[in-house]
């Protein structure tokens, strides 16, 4: 019963859904953080996240900071209905918490695959080899693509530079034996 309520609410086979792979998009996000409102009458104390600390403060952590305070605030207003008997507002609660740990989970597992793919590859993740253990399938795909790319480009230069290498040389015997003759 629960795994079809998660499946219900994600849209998506639960048990099939990579619990690192969440990559909410700002709209998502938004709509996660429009629903506090609504539990602001069972939560003890409004939480919030320290506003940023100037220039060396890192935006992605804090917003890290931000779904995390989401998350519990969500499990607090969960408790305190689930104490009321208040199943459905309990449920709302425990499903939000839940998306915004996955949000936070899948934030992280991005932050990590940023740091140990090329180089070349990374401006493809931050949109959103041998890592394949750590790379989710949606960002192996984008780093195989971007690295195909890549080599197809490399090959096709020194192609190039091969061919003009050649061409001169031949150019070179043949202006001898004119010479020559």
């Amino acid at each position: 019963m629960g795994m079809m309520v998660l499946s219900k609410y994600y849209g998506a086979d639960f048990q099939k859904m990579d619990q690192t792979g969440e990559r909410a998009s700002e709209e998502m996000r938004n709509e996660i953080r429009r629903r506090e409102p609504s539990i602001r009458p069972f939560i003890h104390e409004d939480k919030q996240a320290p506003t940023m600390a100037g220039d060396k403060d890192i935006q992605s952590e804090r917003e890290t900071q931000v779904f995390e305070i989401h998350g519990m605030k969500m499990l607090e207003a969960g408790i305190i209905q689930l104490a009321g008997n208040n199943k459905e507002l309990c449920m709302n609660s425990m499903l939000s918490a839940h998306h915004a740990l996955r949000i936070i989970a899948g934030d992280a597992q991005n932050r990590r695959e940023i740091s140990v793919v090329p180089e070349e590859a990374q401006n493809v993740l931050k949109t959103g080899g041998s890592v394949t253990t750590l790379l989710g399938k949606d960002s192996k795909e984008k780093v195989e693509e971007v690295l195909k790319h890549q080599k197809l480009n490399k090959e096709a230069r020194t192609n190039k530079t091969g061919n003009s290498a050649f061409d001169t040389n031949n150019q070179q015997q043949m202006n001898n034996q004119i010479n020559n003759a």
